[in-house]
């Protein structure tokens, strides 16, 4: 699915390193990304979308999905429906459905109004019932997964569930809440060196560890080898 080849990044403002010789590869799982610093999963989330690296070589296999959660999609002078339709032509949808799903959870002022003038919560659920419509290869998700409707955010959570089915998942950075409910195994990001837990109990002791700067090497279920088809370190 993924594939990471001697790859460098560099922080432009410091002109020091973020990554330097990473190379691993994800293979068909459902994988939760974090890392100690910050800067490590941002430009691993740019790497992942399409952004060059300074060196090395990045592969990733399928259509992957927007970032869910904060990619910032929806915004700007077009209207929710004008949205919609955009959507709908780059990814050769049936407008008139995925039009009146939107009908469901939005009403028709809304929809005639710019998105600008949307709430971030109007935005955030209109970009997470959009990402159910596309036959996506790859979900990526970045931050937090509530939009803060109750009842939205129980029926997208069961959408999104079926949509996973037989497709690949890359959730990138804390809080793990609710991606870890997908994902299979958890990928620790520590400079160049990438550690694999396998489940995400193990990860939190090794995040708890990083916040007060012991990060424990030999947390337990970490795996020290990785099959073909998995994770190769």
């Amino acid at each position: 699915m993924l594939i990471l080849d001697n790859v460098e990044v560099w922080d432009r403002e410091t002109r020091e390193p973020i990554f330097e010789n990473l190379s691993f590869k994800l293979g068909r799982r459902r994988a939760l990304v974090f890392a100690e610093d910050e800067r490590l999963t941002a430009a691993f989330l740019r790497l992942v979308i399409g952004h060059r690296p300074a060196g090395g070589a990045v592969i990733l296999d399928g259509r992957p999905s927007w970032p869910i959660g904060q990619s910032g999609m929806v915004r700007g002078l077009i209207t929710g429906r004008e949205f919609i339709r955009f959507l709908a032509s780059i990814y050769n949808l049936d407008i008139s459905a995925c039009m009146a799903d939107a009908e469901r959870w939005f009403s028709s002022d809304l929809l005639a109004t710019t998105t600008n003038l949307w709430s971030s919560k109007e935005r955030a659920r209109l970009e997470r019932l959009c990402v159910l419509w596309p036959d996506f290869d790859v979900y990526l998700t970045y931050g937090a997964g509530g939009t803060g409707d109750p009842i939205f955010d129980q029926e997208w959570t069961e959408r999104f569930d079926a949509r996973l089915e037989g497709r690949g998942m890359i959730a990138i950075a804390p809080p793990f809440e609710p991606w870890d409910n997908w994902c299979d195994i958890v990928v620790l990001l520590k400079g160049d060196e990438v550690v694999c837990y396998e489940t995400v109990a193990d990860a939190l002791t090794a995040a708890t560890a990083v916040a007060t700067g012991d990060l424990l090497d030999g947390a337990p279920n970490r795996r020290e080898e990785q099959a073909e088809d998995d994770i190769l370190l």
